[in-house]
């Protein structure tokens, strides 16, 4: 089919289907491109076109064919092709996609060669707990593709596979099991450099398309966690079920084919959710849930309680493989009944199942602010010199870090920052080596320890804050008493006689003006008082014993010199200078 003619059978609002994208009644839309809180995508049917207006997005403008491009993040070509089966039309299959898919089996095979060769490959391989033989994993080496011919050379420039090095090379599959696309997991502990996926975006599924008859799928976050999966699994023998597992490509990687493979299998039953037991992997769950029953009506969804920072890979690491068989066995269906959702566990007790790892038996002493420890079941690690309590954007530790038993193995003593991911990953992959038996364990240790550490530094900022002091409030009793005492027609009878039981004796007449003139501070005209008289005859003891008997919050007293005290009264101008 001509460009032409593509574009003029494929409406904008065909598009937006198969995208599952719906506009509002004023045909705007939140867009998919960046975190859109209100619609800011307008769609204009009648010229078949699309505008983002907002500031926050690159998107622009275009039309259903652009909008292909960035949904799949493939070039203007793979848009077309695209557009084309949106409509109907029968695809040629171009000169330079065979040449694509020649170039990845080249590639993908010489990976395979490689990483029996590579050191680095086959020792990360085995850290994973992964057969890199029984599962097709390859690795990159700076050696794949300097022999080729100039045309190869350049179609591996074109296809990103140049950026691809020092990683396990993993091949995606198209629906006819060919190698539609290559990922790259990197090997280097630099958390920001992990994933390498080939230019115009995700490819194929991986381990492969779903076999016709398929009842149950496993859907997982990562490829390595079905290649776990894919690994063990078989071998357990305990499930009674066979499963097929797919690799999103990260919570939000759920492409249009994942969803065409799930469409196209006539007996699927369940779908298991498998996910990493994080924020972002349970917020998954929950969307999943709502969404694949519209994809396969009539599904039944089901999720395993990962425990907390754990994923498919990482248990088998830090336990024996059969607790994926286990955990599988455990899941959670979720049911729709007349009340709403329904959670019940697959054995059909009415209550999800339990995370099967109990948490971390830890303790931290805090009773030497200077000295620290935290005790974990196996390790001894003291906090030497404490952390400081300002500075909440980073934690800057000194640890000594033993084994409660008897070790040959020396104590580890380290200074970092807890808040650095580098720093964190190269004590934890030296607790591997020493006292923890596996890098898993030790993340999951100094994961605890920061949490801990977190809450001291909390507590210690919550006694540093100043206490307010809450105003006296008078009971309904008092007010009654106080009232029926200002109306006794003695009143200044009973106010001088109190005022003498606070410890006044003598000059009971000024006590008494001096206590009248406090009080008028209240008053539009508060009175003034100055009182005269020689040095030691009483006249500051009588000033401080007077306001005494005012509350505290309204006044302030100043002494300016050794004979001239004053108290100045809240609410007006009232003082009483002495001298």
């Amino acid at each position: 089919m001509e460009i032409t003619e593509i574009k003029t059978l494929l409406t904008l609002a065909q598009v937006l289907h198969y995208y599952h994208l719906k506009p509002d009644k004023n045909l705007r839309l939140c867009c998919p491109w960046h975190d859109d809180k209100t619609p800011s995508l307008q769609i204009y049917p009648s010229t078949n076109t699309w505008t983002c207006f907002s500031s926050k997005c690159k998107a622009g403008s275009g039309d259903a064919t652009d909008m292909i491009m960035k949904m799949e993040r493939c070039t203007k070509h793979e848009a077309l092709i695209k557009a084309t089966e949106m409509v109907g039309g029968k695809v040629s299959k171009p000169k330079d996609e065979i040449t694509r898919q020649a170039i990845l089996l080249k590639y993908y095979q010489g990976s395979l060669s490689s990483i029996s060769h590579s050191v680095h490959g086959k020792a990360y391989a085995t850290k994973r707990n992964i057969d890199y033989n029984k599962l097709g994993i390859g690795y990159c080496s700076y050696e794949i593709g300097k022999t080729w011919s100039t045309d190869l050379q350049v179609g591996m420039e074109k296809l990103g596979l140049l950026k691809i090095r020092n990683c396990l090379i993993f091949a995606t599959r198209t629906k006819e099991n060919q190698i539609a696309s290559i990922y790259g997991r990197c090997i280097n502990p630099n958390p920001n450099i992990r994933h390498f996926y080939l230019l115009g975006g995700f490819k194929g599924l991986y381990p492969g398309y779903p076999k016709p008859d398929t009842k149950t799928i496993i859907l997982v976050e990562s490829i390595i966690d079905a290649a776990t999966i894919k690994q063990y699994l078989p071998e357990l023998g305990q499930t009674g079920t066979t499963y097929e597992v797919l690799a999103l490509y990260g919570t939000n990687g759920f492409t249009p084919e994942h969803e065409e493979a799930i469409k196209s299998l006539p007996d699927l039953e369940e779908i298991i959710l498998f996910f990493d037991g994080d924020e972002a992997g349970r917020a998954a769950v929950m969307k999943y849930k709502e969404s694949l029953p519209q994809i396969k009506p009539g599904i039944k969804i089901s999720h395993v309680e990962t425990p907390d920072d754990e994923d498919p890979n990482s248990l088998t690491i830090s336990h024996s493989p059969e607790i994926l068989d286990h955990l599988i066995k455990q899941r959670s269906i979720e049911q729709r009944s007349m009340d709403g959702m329904e959670q019940r566990s697959i054995d059909g007790i009415g209550h999800s199942a339990e995370p099967s790892m109990p948490p971390m038996q830890s303790m931290l002493n805090t009773d030497n602010p200077e000295l620290l420890i935290y005790e974990t079941e196996k390790l001894y690690i003291t906090i030497l010199g404490g952390i400081k309590i300002t500075g909440l954007d980073r934690m800057r530790v000194t640890l000594k870090i033993e084994l409660k038993q008897y070790s040959s193995s020396l104590p580890i003593r380290h200074s970092f920052d807890l808040y650095h991911t580098k720093q964190v990953e190269q004590l934890t992959e030296k607790m591997a080596g020493q006292v923890s038996s596996s890098t898993t364990e030790a993340e999951r240790t100094i994961s605890e320890l920061t949490t801990k550490l977190e809450q001291y530094r909390q507590e210690k900022l919550e006694h540093l804050k100043p206490k307010k002091e809450e105003k006296r409030q008078l009971t309904e009793q008092e007010k009654k008493a106080a009232i029926q005492y200002l109306k006794d027609p003695k009143l200044m009878t009973h106010t001088l006689a109190d005022i003498v039981q606070s410890g006044i004796v003598g000059e009971t007449q000024n006590a008494l003006i001096a206590y009248l003139a406090y009080t008028s501070r209240k008053r539009e005209k508060p009175l003034h008082i100055i009182c005269l008289g020689a040095s030691g005859t009483g006249k500051t003891y009588l000033q401080e014993k007077i306001s005494e008997l005012i509350p505290e919050e309204e006044k302030i007293e100043i002494t300016t010199s050794a004979t001239m005290p004053c108290t100045i009264l809240a609410g007006r101008n009232s003082n009483i200078n002495s001298s």
